[in-house]
């Protein structure tokens, strides 16, 4: 529950409530955590029934593998953290890591789960994404619940570049990809609140063919659906206005590793 971490390598951290912090890494200034979890209490009707029935189609997706003893990893829930809300329905004999740069996102998520009584075993780091003090090639399962959106934001990438050297030639991943129309207002909308997004945030057409380049086999992908509906009160996120919000599942195995990757 507490105590601190030293390594030969030059890694420091503190473990404070359950939670081993470590480095943040270099912030933006566009950057902040989402105590009030507005990406929940602001959503969309028509994104919630959406959000419902990706939990349904990646929990089935999941229901198929064999996960006991292995090691799922779920990073960048400042936004969305899909194992909070399934874990009732998740394997129990796996090792969960739940992590994101923000010690205040990481103990908020600690508490609800805590409040569960459930029986898997988590681990809650909060730490940059290329700081985690895991092993590398250790993650069996990537979970991306907007992980890809989110990183996409501050970085010119999708969040399993800073997670690459944990994944290994038989890792899988799951995930939700949002994705805003081209040239829509929201995508404008999002390009001002965020100027450091890179071009490719939200763009479904090129995250698919980023799949195909940074995994070996595409298992299973489907569309569930668009948002065109929103008004002041009601948005599918922070920075959508009336306009088209895509959401898309997938579930791939088989991580390419850098020297591998073409697109």
């Amino acid at each position: 529950m507490s105590g601190t971490l030293n390594c030969e390598c030059g890694f420091s951290a503190v473990i404070k409530n359950g939670i081993l912090i470590g480095p943040s890494g270099e912030i933006s200034k566009y950057d902040w955590p989402d105590i009030e979890r507005n990406c929940y209490r602001l959503m969309n009707p028509t994104l919630v029934s959406y959000m419902q029935k990706a939990y349904h189609w990646l929990l089935d997706r999941l229901g198929q593998c064999d996960m006991d003893g292995k090691v799922i990893l779920e990073d960048f829930v400042n936004n969305y953290c899909f194992c909070h809300a399934n874990f009732e329905e998740m394997p129990s004999k796996a090792l969960y890591i739940i992590s994101d740069k923000y010690p205040e996102i990481v103990a908020i998520y600690k508490g609800l789960i805590d409040k569960l009584g459930l029986e898997q075993k988590v681990l809650y780091i909060a730490a940059a994404s290329d700081m985690l003090p895991l092993k590398d090639g250790c993650v069996d399962m990537y979970i991306d619940f907007d992980s890809a959106n989110e990183y996409a934001l501050y970085h010119k990438g999708y969040s399993t570049e800073a997670l690459a050297r944990y994944f290994h030639s038989e890792s899988r991943a799951i995930g939700s990809f949002f994705s805003f129309k081209p040239n829509s207002s929201a995508e404008k909308e999002l390009h001002r609140q965020f100027p450091e997004s890179w071009e490719h945030s939200y763009d479904i057409s090129y995250f698919k063919r980023y799949l195909r380049s940074a995994w070996a086999n595409i298992i299973d992908e489907e569309s569930i659906g668009n948002v065109t509906d929103s008004n002041t009160d009601e948005k599918a996120s922070l920075y959508h206005i009336p306009g088209e919000v895509g959401m898309d599942v997938y579930f791939a195995e088989g991580f390419r590793k850098k020297e591998q990757k073409t697109l």
